[in-house]
């Protein structure tokens, strides 16, 4: 979804010794190739685990590309030769990291999108920052200026306007009867997607003490290992009545994707553009996530966008800006699940 991890005063970039170049380069077209990524993953997603020909129901599929993005990943770290945490003390927080930003995200993510469109699931995960602002504050961690709190009312007015344009396109292609149903439906997603971008909030808030001590893609890899493990328990019943040889090329391909390139490869780009180009510039590129997953699922899909999508991204996305603008600490943005 979505693209904000973790809250740091001092940018990795930074804190090892690199300096952000200003020059438009190679990192920046691998960013935009990488939003691209994301945002066709939200539509590849839908096709996977919704309607009655979809190969996997939602809770398979979950397991199957995370267990393709946790051996990816893992692999990574090894070829890397990073160092894995010594103490305990460390080993456990990253462990309940995993169940929390991994288990528990994914699993309100992939049950959300099941019941909502991919362009409402994008927008609704690109307030994740504007989240972790009022966590941040909440917890005194960081102060919010006048500016921030009035991108956090916009990013949450956006929402509304959003989900509101669910519900008039749902009403508009469909029946009463049916649209009444369809109508209920994309509410619940809309609501478990938005609860699902507050627990990966509280995730990268969680995450900060971490990374001070250990790379982003340590934490990132052995978090997402650590909750694959309950993914697979959870779908291990749906996993056995799954007919694994009636599975189309187009159900391993989505999963495939899904597994390497928006998760695996998708942390490993992002840390390399935190590195070389910065936090704050790098987080730009996160805008255009929801509009390319929005513009996907139009034209792939037939997903219907109303005037009511368009005005919420637009004041969505500026909502997010002002708060990152008027946030008094500089945070270091990573990947958003998806």
């Amino acid at each position: 979804m979505s693209c904000e991890r973790h809250l740091s005063k001092i940018p990795i970039a930074e804190r090892r010794g690199h300096t952000p170049t200003t020059r438009f380069g190679r990192t920046d077209l691998m960013l935009l190739a990488l939003v691209s990524v994301w945002g066709v993953n939200f539509s590849v997603v839908k096709g996977a685990i919704s309607g009655s020909d979809a190969p996997f129901s939602p809770i398979a599929f979950n397991a199957i590309r995370f267990s393709i993005a946790a051996v990816c990943l893992l692999a990574l770290v090894r070829w890397i030769g990073e160092a894995a945490p010594a103490s305990r003390g460390d080993r456990l927080p990253i462990f309940g990291l995993g169940l929390l930003g991994n288990s528990l995200y994914q699993v309100l993510f992939i049950v959300g999108i099941d019941f909502t469109s991919p362009a409402n699931s994008s927008l609704i995960l690109a307030t994740v920052p504007v989240t972790v602002a009022l966590i941040g504050a909440a917890l005194r961690i960081e102060k919010l200026t006048a500016l921030a709190w009035i991108g956090i009312v916009l990013s949450f007015a956006g929402i509304a306007l959003v989900v509101l344009g669910n519900q008039a396109g749902a009403a508009r292609i469909a029946q009463s009867g049916v649209a009444s149903s369809q109508s209920a439906s994309s509410l619940f997603g809309d609501a478990l997607i938005l609860l699902a971008a507050m627990v990966w909030a509280l995730y990268t808030t969680l995450s900060a003490p971490l990374l001070r001590r250990y790379s982003a893609t340590t934490v990132t890899s052995l978090s997402l290992a650590a909750g694959t493990i309950p993914l697979i328990l959870i779908a291990l019943p749906d996993l056995v009545r799954l007919n694994w040889s009636a599975i189309p090329i187009a159900g391993w391909s989505a999963a495939v994707f899904s597994g390497t390139l928006a998760l695996a490869a998708g942390y490993a780009a992002w840390n390399r553009g935190v590195k070389h180009l910065g936090g704050a510039r790098t987080a730009v590129y996160s805008n255009l996530v929801p509009v390319i997953a929005a513009g996907v699922a139009w034209i792939a899909r037939g997903d219907a966008l109303t005037v009511y999508h368009l005005i919420g991204a637009a004041i969505i996305l500026s909502g997010i800006n002002l708060t990152r603008i008027g946030r008094q600490t500089r945070s270091i943005p990573l990947p958003a699940e998806e």
